[in-house]
């Protein structure tokens, strides 16, 4: 019986490629960064004259205008939707809670709010269906 040469377990191949690769691309990089040292030359270039419309464009995208919004506002506002009003959530409010004040389900409420979850917090402040329009559409409908 002739002896066979054990072959090396799948860890230690595994370790072998990752090292061969490594020593691969260290070398790749090291010639990239000698080519990249031969071709650099020292480049300066003056700005291009702006014209008046083009400091115009510049304004507006610095946010100097006096018309635009603050540039610390970084949140987006919640546009309200139509027949809406706004409602603050209270200490003791819950979604359902105030689902049952505007008689409308708690998910309509998530929809409407566009929430991530059905957890409310004291102060936040939620868009619920206008009672007084919904009052007044529903008296129409009776009258017609």
């Amino acid at each position: 019986m002739e002896k066979t040469e054990k072959r090396p377990g799948y860890f230690a191949r595994l370790k072998k490629k990752r090292l061969l690769k490594q020593s691969q691309s260290e070398k790749a990089d090291a010639e990239q960064n000698q080519s990249d040292l031969e071709s650099k030359t020292p480049v300066i270039c003056e700005p291009a004259p702006i014209g008046r419309s083009q400091e115009r464009n510049v304004e507006r995208a610095r946010g100097s205008d006096d018309d635009s919004k603050p540039c610390n506002q970084t949140k987006k506002e919640k546009s309200k939707p139509p027949g809406t009003v706004e409602f603050t959530v209270g200490p003791r409010d819950t979604l359902n809670s105030i689902a049952l004040k505007f008689n409308i389900t708690p998910n309509e409420l998530v929809h409407l709010n566009r929430l991530f979850s059905h957890s409310v917090v004291p102060g936040q402040k939620l868009f619920v269906p206008d009672v007084d329009q919904s009052e007044r559409g529903s008296s129409e409908h009776l009258t017609a």
